[in-house]
């Protein structure tokens, strides 16, 4: 049995089953998915983003050096044959029919398109060699990008561009040089890692020769709502609708259960660093009725960077016409021996970036004893507040004000529990 999502099925959905499984939310991509949203699954704090203004991204990490392409927009990857950075000025398409297109991994990260030759040498990139004595990347190879200057789609306009990464410094900056088939347009532009500061990547426009800021910093989302290209067997790489999971991020799946009473207890063990682990395939597309149908007995936990658990259950997907996705999310607190007698249910700061005030809201199954401990990154405790709360839903005004700008943690304690959320003092 699979379920079969209308509005009307959502509402019911939400009346009978928010006790056991949390909140429903959603998420809007867009008519023909133009945009993709970054989601923190503790605080439910989304972040939405134009998909299509970007051709590349530059992994901003010191050990890693992924170039990831925009697929959805257009952008497909190819490698020139025999041709060495030296000869950027010579290459050109010539036999680009019998060249096979790289797509970024749908497993990991650090394994962009522009990577996707790599050898077995772990100093080997793709498009760039590093060495040990001086920490550069070196590039050693040439692509032809082919792009959209429009709309992508039917009639889409497209045209090609040369390539090179031609240098990362041991800072975490790119040096990228492109130019027009015919060698026109030649110019090289640098990414700095100092403008993606905590972000996972910094894009970059090949249309315009622009670079753009559009991640949340890697701390504050925990999976990404997104069209992407998926390697499906035996087809190969297709664009599918789905989800990814960030860096630092673990998932597991727990399929043919209840997903009402289904213990996280027992996946501790099955948790997977593949960033598509959720993926797309929780749903599938009923063509005779001309419906999305969701999946049924499938629920994923998705283990944050900082340990923290939350269960997520897709209930509805709208397709390219709106771009929805809803689900279930709920927090699970993170000791196994906690999990089935939880009292404190779910908390969230509203809001996690501010100035003066916030307010912590959290749900409670029975009436206790609180403790909110504020610390610094280093762990430091900043300040410490008791109080007592009822069963139900609380919410609690925390005044930050003299907070010195920066990063904290508030944690909301009891005698067996706790639960932690990120605050952003400007």
């Amino acid at each position: 049995m699979s379920f079969k999502i209308t509005s009307i099925a959502l509402l019911f959905c939400a009346a009978s089953a928010e006790a056991q499984l949390g909140v429903l939310d959603s998420v809007f991509l867009g008519t023909g998915y133009t945009n993709e949203v970054y989601y923190n699954t503790q605080t439910m704090t989304k972040t939405i983003v134009p998909k299509n203004n970007w051709e590349l991204g530059f992994q901003n990490n010191l050990m890693q050096a992924s170039i990831i392409a925009n697929h959805t927009y257009g952008v497909t990857v190819y490698r020139c044959p025999n041709v060495s950075l030296s000869d950027f000025l010579n290459a050109d398409t010539t036999g680009l029919t019998t060249w096979t297109p790289l797509f970024n991994s749908d497993v990991t990260w650090n394994d962009g398109a522009l990577n996707a030759t790599r050898s077995a040498n772990p100093f080997d990139f793709g498009w760039g060699t590093y060495d040990m004595g001086t920490h550069f990347v070196t590039g050693d190879s040439v692509f032809i990008i082919k792009l959209v200057t429009g709309p992508p789609g039917p009639g889409a306009v497209t045209e090609y561009r040369k390539l090179a990464v031609t240098l990362k410094t041991p800072g975490g900056d790119y040096y990228v040089r492109q130019s027009n088939l015919d060698n026109t347009n030649d110019i090289t532009d640098t990414i700095f890692k100092a403008d993606y500061l905590y972000k996972n990547f910094g894009y970059y426009s090949l249309r315009n020769n622009s670079k753009l800021d559009r991640e949340p910093i890697s701390t504050d989302w925990d999976i990404l709502f997104t069209r992407y290209y998926e390697n499906v067997q035996p087809v190969g790489y297709y664009p599918v609708a789905g989800i990814l999971s960030n860096i630092g991020v673990q998932v597991a799946e727990a399929s043919g259960v209840d997903v009402l009473t289904v213990n996280a207890a027992n996946y501790t063990s099955q948790f997977s660093t593949k960033i598509s682990e959720i993926g797309s395939d929780w749903k599938f597309y009923d063509q005779p009725n001309n419906l999305w149908v969701i999946q049924d007995s499938l629920t994923y936990f998705v283990k944050s960077q900082t340990n923290l658990i939350s269960q997520i259950t897709l209930t509805g997907f709208g397709g390219s016409a709106t771009g929805m996705v809803s689900f279930f999310v709920t927090s699970i607190p993170t000791s196994v021996n906690e999990i089935q007698q939880a009292n404190l249910v779910s908390m969230a700061l509203q809001p996690n970036v501010c100035n003066q005030n916030t307010t912590l809201i959290f749900s409670s199954k029975l009436n206790s004893t609180y403790l909110c401990t504020i610390t610094g990154l280093s762990g430091q405790i900043i300040s410490q507040l008791s109080f007592n709360a009822d069963a139900g839903l609380n919410q609690k005004q925390l005044d930050v004000s003299e907070l010195k700008a920066g990063i904290y943690f508030v944690t909301l304690t009891t005698n067996t529990e706790k639960l932690t959320a990120k605050l952003i003092k400007n």
